[in-house]
């Protein structure tokens, strides 16, 4: 049932804060170990360059769509971790990071799937411009690059607020296909966008402190936003 009362990100917060309370540890450990490998992942989409551009962005394209899947498995197992802090916190593992790789695996990639596809096409004009730029074209377009890389992640960043509890239906909603949870996603989606949007950026002031301490605040602050995130879901549906 979808909840007429809607909590306040301030309470929303409030709760993300109270679940952490003696599983701060875990919760850090889960968002370093995630960051690790999709950094890592990140990375190795753009390691390729070869002397054929047209195969060069192909198979670059193609590992990126790989690298997107497999993050978003490891965003499925977040969504477990903190989904467990909520209602079983004693349950609660780091090792839930892994859960997509374990469980309704096959579901869980074609949702991620539909996901990776938007983000390709959402950062292919920055890749193809990036690519095809002459010698020294790179500088003299440095400009528009930097446009088309901020649209991309203006249009990720958006696209991930309205499917962002896709991953939670996957985890309560295992015989849910596809397309099935996509739809309901929407759904439940309509009229909450606001609400998600602005928890997501209320967390924006401390990530920005959290440069003063040369990012080694930042999992803390991440791990917060994720227990935030998992207590949107949970009033969502109570």
């Amino acid at each position: 049932m979808i909840s007429t009362d809607p909590s306040t990100n301030k309470q929303l917060k409030a709760r993300g804060r109270t679940v952490l309370l003696g599983h701060m540890g875990t919760a850090v450990l889960a968002v370093v170990l995630t960051f690790l490998i999709r950094t890592v992942l990140s990375e190795m989409s753009q390691w390729l360059l070869l002397d054929n551009k047209v195969l060069t962005l192909i198979l670059t394209t193609i590992l990126q769509f790989l690298a997107v899947i497999v993050i978003g498995l490891l965003d499925i197992g977040l969504c477990a971790l903190f989904l467990n802090l909520h209602y079983n916190p004693e349950a609660a593992r780091t090792r839930d990071v892994f859960t997509a790789f374990r469980e309704n695996t096959d579901t869980s990639i074609r949702v991620r799937s539909f996901f990776s596809i938007m983000d390709v096409l959402f950062y292919l004009p920055s890749n193809v411009l990036s690519l095809w730029l002459p010698g020294n074209g790179l500088y003299d377009y440095y400009m528009p690059v930097v446009l088309l890389i901020g649209l991309g992640m203006l249009l990720h960043f958006l696209f991930s607020v309205l499917y962002g509890i896709s991953s939670f239906l996957i985890l309560d909603f295992p015989e849910m296909g596809p397309m099935e949870n996509l739809r309901r996603t929407r759904q439940l989606m309509r009229g909450n966008f606001g609400r998600l949007l602005r928890l997501y950026l209320s967390f924006i002031p401390l990530y920005l402190l959290s440069g003063l301490s040369m990012g080694i605040t930042a999992p803390w602050v991440s791990a917060y936003q994720q227990a935030s995130r998992a207590a949107f879901y949970k009033d969502l549906m109570e």
